[in-house]
Order: C-alpha cells, then structure tokens, then sequence
C-alpha cells in the first residue's frame, strides 16, 4: 500500500527478520510500523538539530504521500467496489449477462438442430411407410392381374378342351362313318356275290335247259331226217348213205350241244370262282378297313389323352407364368433410429464466480526514512536489533492473513 524505496537499512532488517525466525509474508503497513520503530531507535541514539529539523521535514512529507495514498487507495476501492455501479460489479454483470447470452444461443441452437432431426426423422419415416404402402400396392395389382389373368387361362382351357372333345366327336362320328360305309361295302359285296351265283346258277339252268332241249330236237330231226330218208324209196347204197348222213348230221348237232353244255358248265365254274374271289377281296378288304378303324380309334383316344393333358399343362403353365409375376410379400423397413434429445447433451455453462468487496483500505503512519546524515549505518546496529526486536514483537500482537483481491 506505501511506495517504500530500498535502502540498506531495509535489507538489513529484512536479513534480521530472516534471523529471527519471523516470516516475511508482512504487508508494506506491517513494514512501515516497523521502520518507524526502527527510526524511533535510532532517535534514541540522539543527533544534531539539522537531522532533527531534516526528519521533521521527510515526517510531514511521508505523512503527506501516506494521505495522498489514501485517498487515491479510498478511490480505487470505490470505483471497484460502490454497490451496483463498481467495476467489479459491472464486471460480474457482464460476464453474467455474457453467459446468459451463451445459454439462450445454445438453446436457440439445440432448439432449431433438434427441430431439423425431428423432421427429418418425421420425413424419413414416411418415406419409409411410402415406399412399403407403394410395394404393397405394386403387388395388389400384380395380384390382381394375376388372378384375372389365371381367370383367362381357365376360359382359355374350358374352351380348348371343348374343342378337343368337338373334335374327337367329329373324328369318332368320321371314323363311324367309314365303318358304316365298310358295313355297307361288305354287304354290297356279299350281295352282288349272292346276286351274281344265283344269276349264274340261273344262267347254267338255262343252258342246261336249252341244250337238252336242243340235243331233243335234234334228236327228233336225226328221227325225222332218217325216216324221210327211208321214206324216199330209195334202196341199196343210196339209201344207206342218206340214212348215214342224216345220222351223222344228228351226231354233230348233238355233240354241239355237248359241248356248249360242257362250256356252259366250266363258265359256271369260272364264274362261282370269280364269285368266290371277287367276295373274298371284298372281305380282305373290309377287315383291312376295320383294322384301319380301330387303330384310327385307339390313335384318337391316344391324341385326345395327349390333347387334354397338353391342356391342362399349358393352363398350369400359364398360371405359374401369372403367379411368378406377383412380386414378394413386401416387409416394413426396420424403424429408423429415433434422434437424441439435444437438450440432453447441451453443454453446462457455469457462472461467473460471484465477487467478494475486500476490506476497506485503512490509513497507516507514513513511513519514516533516516537521514544520511545520522552516521553511518554501522553504528546504529544494535540499536536497530532493538527496534527490530520490539517491531517483532508488535506483528506477533497483530499479525493476521491479509485477504487477497478479488480483482487481480
């Protein structure tokens, strides 16, 4: 608190007080008091009355600054520390005030980021409900599609096993034709044989009728031509060459005759056989046309089979077709993490240490500095020992902690 300047004796006490075993932490009043004892043991001593008018003089001027310090220590206290208006107290306020600014900025701050996280969160999650709601209406209509598509399938193959039957109907009914038409042949071919053996047997009665009437009136006519002959009147030779031919005329009529009846009879012959073979054919014929038609059967059935079960796999292939298109069912994506409570995480913002108005300054004897005039400073030595020892004595009476500034 007092300006003091170093000065031998000063450094001397200092050395004394080391010595003593006294600490140093003394405040400058604490050493003022004890310079002025030191100078009152050296007044002791005694000296001359222009030392004595030189230290009157350097007492008013010490009391003067120590007054001057006060006042200007009185100032300094009340600009730091007048009520409200102090620069401590300004200085508190505004550090205050500054962390409070700091406080609502970082409120403002975690208010908009948590606004921000809190909509993207919202947004995210209906993107995420969006796209789930899109894949299930994807495959609704796949679905969909698929079921009328499988809808079309099963027309498609009622209708194609109704033209498998439509057909296999037909091809039975031409198949039934053809047999009919064999049946037909074959009788017609049984009846024309028929037919044709009775026309033959018909036609051989016939000859055999005609000729045995034939060889009867050549016979009469051989009898006839003999009794003309003999009838004539004609003897001898002549006579028996008439009746020699007309006998042999009646021969060769006869055997004619004969012949043809023997020709008709081979003829009728010829004509069974042909009868016979022309029916035989017939039924070679028929029976070929039957095994065509049964294999015709069994080759329609086997189609058929073939036909249907054909329809019924590529229905079952243009199902499966339809039902690979429908999409998987679609899953709900796991739930987006939810964003942290900022408010939680906001940084603690302490206050300002709340300052504490020291003691007040408190005004102190003015510091006595010797003349360089008293001698030298060897010669006073035991006397300052004494005032050492009592200004020693004084502290121990007083000495206390000096409360630090709370401004420096």
């Amino acid at each position: 608190m007092f300006d003091i300047e170093f000065n031998p004796k000063e450094s001397f006490l200092k050395q004394e007080l080391a010595v003593s075993g006294i600490t140093n932490n003394i405040d400058p009043a604490t050493i003022g008091i004890i310079s002025t004892v030191a100078s009152t043991g050296l007044s002791l001593l005694g000296d001359d009355g222009s030392a004595d008018r030189e230290r009157r003089a350097q007492k008013r001027a010490a009391k003067k600054s120590a007054k001057e310090q006060y006042r200007q220590q009185r100032e300094l206290y009340k600009f730091d520390w007048k009520e409200e208006t102090g620069q401590a107290w300004r200085k508190y306020a505004y550090a205050q005030e500054t962390v409070d600014i700091a406080r609502q900025n970082q409120d403002t701050q975690i208010s908009l980021q948590q606004d921000q996280l809190d909509q993207r969160y919202a947004y995210d999650m209906s993107i995420r409900q969006y796209n789930y709601d899109q894949q299930m209406r994807q495959r609704n209509q796949q679905v969909a599609q698929a079921e009328q598509q499988v809808g079309f399938n099963e027309d498609a193959f009622n209708l194609g096993m109704y033209e498998q039957k439509v057909y296999k109907e037909e091809q039975e009914l031409a198949i039934e034709f053809e047999q009919i038409g064999l049946d037909v042949q074959l009788r017609g071919a049984e009846e024309s044989a028929l037919l044709s053996e009775r026309m033959n047997d018909t036609k051989q009665r016939q000859t055999r009728a005609k000729n045995q009437f034939q060889m009867q009136i050549a016979s009469v006519e051989g009898l006839e031509a003999e009794g003309k002959a003999r009838a004539s009147g004609q003897t001898g030779r002549s006579a028996g060459k008439s009746v020699q031919a007309a006998f042999a005329k009646n021969g060769a009529q006869q055997a004619y005759i004969a012949e043809m009846t023997t020709q008709a009879g081979e003829q009728y012959t010829l004509t069974a056989q042909q009868n016979v073979n022309t029916l035989d054919e017939a039924y070679k014929k028929i029976f070929m046309g039957n095994n065509q038609l049964d294999a015709s059967r069994a080759s329609l059935k086997r189609a058929n089979i073939f036909a249907r079960a054909n329809l019924t796999l590529q229905m079952r292939q243009a199902n499966a077709d339809a039902m690979n298109k429908i999409m998987l069912m679609p899953e709900l994506a796991p739930e987006i993490p939810k964003p942290p409570n900022l408010a939680d995480y906001a940084a603690v913002l302490q206050d300002p240490f709340e300052p504490e108005a020291p003691p007040e300054p408190r005004e102190s004897a003015p510091a006595y500095i010797p003349s360089p005039s008293t001698g030298g400073f060897l010669n006073y030595a035991p006397a300052i020992g004494q005032a050492i020892g009592a200004a020693a004595s004084i502290y121990g009476n007083f000495n206390k902690p000096t409360v630090p500034n709370p401004i420096k």
